[in-house]
């Protein structure tokens, strides 16, 4: 009975033992992931101010394609009446 007894304690040690060490590692790969979250965040709202950006920049040079484009025209107007 004492061998049974001392069999099944040391084998609740050994589950208890692998469930802290679980425990433990799966605290480090939340902690891990939520670093990564934040990470990828910070590098999103930077993306998305390039966008921005390149967007206004992008209208910028349209209007000006535009507008040099009626000018070429209105050039090319005066030089076929005059």
């Amino acid at each position: 009975m004492e061998q049974k007894a001392k069999i099944i304690i040391v084998g609740l040690i050994g589950i208890t033992v692998a469930c802290a060490f679980l425990l433990i590692q799966s605290l480090g790969d939340k902690q891990q992931l939520a670093r990564e979250r934040d990470e990828l965040k910070s590098e999103n709202t930077s993306l998305t101010s390039k966008i921005d950006k390149l967007t206004g920049d992008l209208r910028g040079y349209q209007s000006k394609i535009s507008s040099l484009t009626e000018e070429l025209q209105k050039a090319y107007q005066d030089k076929t009446v005059g």
